[in-house]
């Protein structure tokens, strides 16, 4: 089916995403189309590799002014490449492949179950250089800490169109597994009202679930360093305590126990939970990180 057909974007839509050139609420649209239909995906693939390679002719050129993109373009425009291009437009492509393949079928295709989801969601941000937020969120793979208000902080394309597959699944089944996916789609977009609601109704669905009440924590330590609140700490040790007591063997929520802590400015007990993490999970970049923090914390005691 072409994409002008009746219930696709049109290709100057799917050109404007493509090169991040749409308002949000046009964004959000194209997601949730993009999330079901694999001919405007793959057009959408294809325009995202040829502006890469393009730029880097453009560098390679010193030419500082950018032309926008068309669908059309990129379908007529067959040229004579040098090896350099060649390869960076091969590398574009197979980096787009392989997150095709790490997403899975939820986002490129068939439908699945929540778990799969949220994995999707970690695999799209396991691309970034840094891990969404400064605490530890369950089922996420280590990253440096997150800069503040950084540049290239925006969501990716591919970490929206995980998001609207799970707001789409939440609105059809609205288990405590869906919420909890969910607010943490809306966390690692910043969009903190919408996250702490959302882990907060999951949390009161299962009380006990030790990776909702981490997840929760996680979420009130990124909004309080967002928006310099230190109101917000107690509430975030509050859900890290429940979820140690709810599970005891929960890393994660040892790590933003600690986390906390020191947000709280109570040194001595921060580094007691620092070493106490290390002492847990005594290897590992999760466990650098926490002897690095536990050391500056303890420097600061008399």
């Amino acid at each position: 089916m072409a994409i002008e057909d009746r219930g696709h974007p049109d290709a100057e839509a799917l050109a404007q995403y493509a090169d991040d050139r749409l308002e949000a609420r046009g964004r959000s649209e194209i997601e949730r189309h993009l999330a079901e239909c694999a001919d405007c995906r793959a057009v959408v693939v294809e325009t995202m590799t040829f502006l890469a390679s393009d730029a880097l002719d453009r560098n390679a050129a010193g030419v500082t002014s950018t032309a926008a993109a068309s669908v059309t373009d990129i379908r007529a425009r067959r040229p004579v490449v040098t090896l350099t291009r060649a390869a960076a437009a091969t590398l574009a492509l197979a980096a787009l492949t392989v997150l095709a393949v790490r997403l899975g079928p939820s986002i490129f295709g068939d439908r699945c179950g929540t778990g799969r989801a949220r994995q999707q969601l970690v695999a799209a941000l396991e691309l970034a250089p840094t891990r969404p937020v400064a605490g530890r969120l369950s089922g996420f793979s280590y990253g440096p800490a997150p800069s503040r208000g950084a540049a290239g902080s925006e969501p990716s394309p591919e970490v929206r169109i995980a998001a609207a597959r799970l707001e789409e699944a939440a609105r059809a089944d609205g288990s405590a597994a869906n919420h909890a996916a969910l607010g943490v789609a809306y966390l690692v977009q910043h969009d903190f009202d919408r996250a702490i609601a959302t882990l907060e109704l999951a949390v009161q669905q299962e009380n006990g679930n030790a990776r909702f009440q981490n997840d929760l924590a996680a979420a009130y330590l990124e909004r309080a360093a967002w928006e310099r609140r230190s109101d917000l700490l107690p509430s975030a040790l509050a859900a890290a305590e429940r979820a140690i007591a709810a599970d005891a063997s929960l890393n994660d929520a040892y790590f933003n126990r600690a986390l906390a802590l020191e947000g709280l400015h109570l040194d001595a007990r921060a580094g007691e939970a620092w070493s106490a993490y290390v002492a847990r999970e005594p290897s590992g970049p999760w466990s650098r990180e926490a002897a690095s923090r536990a050391a500056a914390r303890i420097s600061f005691i008399p």
